[in-house]
């Protein structure tokens, strides 16, 4: 399941994204939604589950996709 980074969340938080506008254009275009991870956990718990394994997926790349002075890491295969 996609989770929105700590660097995201803060990046959004301080207004660094563009809002979202229910538009065609916009519905057009959507990628897909992040989830805060606690707000998944918490709910799952909720509904009687237990998550036993976490394990973060391609937060390199979410790095070098936010912080522009590792924009050109981008290029280089990991």
């Amino acid at each position: 399941m996609p989770v929105i980074s700590w660097l995201r969340r803060q990046k959004a938080k301080l207004g660094r994204y563009p809002e979202y506008k229910e538009s065609k254009e916009m519905r057009d275009n959507f990628y897909q939604f992040a989830f805060a991870p606690e707000d998944i956990i918490n709910d799952l718990e909720k509904r009687g589950f237990k998550l036993i394994d976490m394990k973060p997926y391609d937060g390199i790349k979410g790095l070098k996709d936010e912080v522009l002075v590792l924009k050109p890491l981008s290029a280089v295969p990991i």
